[in-house]
């Protein structure tokens, strides 16, 4: 019986297959280290909270809410994540909302903002990792904090406090030279 021999079609559906398959075990595993990470994050995070002055640590009144932090240059992107589990007992389908940002003195200003999963599907004691990316524009005055809320209505009534910077460029400012002509 001669051996069989696989036509160029067949090895070609073959590298696809093998192809599609590595990059679905490539992207499970970095979702389950995502995962993982941020889980292991979480309690080192509350550990490493001050205590007050008599070695108690801050009642929650106390404590001030996790705010997320997102600082770049003009015309750039800044990211942040935030966890969010489903603590109810049905499924839930919500979309995830932020309100305008606003300097200290309450000027408002529209950004760009895209959520990461755009709609959250959680099942009950599901939990999901949310990337937040906000475009930092010209608008903003360099140094200053602009801050916004993040909600998820429906999941929660708590809201998560995310504050933009807009870093100073690095790029030194070029100076206009002015020519002068002898007479």
């Amino acid at each position: 019986m001669p051996p069989q021999t696989l036509s160029a079609q067949d090895e070609g559906t073959d590298v696809w297959r093998d192809a599609a398959e590595a990059g679905l075990r490539y992207w499970g595993r970095l979702g389950r280290l995502t995962f993982e990470s941020v889980a292991a994050l979480v309690p080192l995070v509350a550990e490493l909270r001050p205590a007050d002055a008599d070695g108690a640590a801050p009642s929650d009144a106390d404590r001030a809410a996790p705010t997320i932090a997102v600082e770049a240059e003009a015309g750039q992107a800044g990211v942040g994540v935030f966890l969010l589990e489903n603590t109810t007992p049905q499924q839930l389908d919500v979309p995830v909302a932020v309100t305008p940002f606003r300097n200290v003195d309450g000027h408002t200003v529209e950004l760009a903002v895209a959520f990461r999963p755009e709609a959250i599907r959680l099942d009950p004691g599901d939990q999901v990792v949310v990337q937040v990316a906000v475009v930092v524009d010209e608008t903003l005055e360099p140094d200053v904090r602009y801050q916004a809320e993040i909600s998820v209505p429906g999941l929660s009534e708590t809201r998560i406090p995310i504050v933009v910077r807009r870093r100073a460029s690095a790029a030194p400012k070029r100076q206009a030279k002015t020519k002068t002509r002898a007479s």
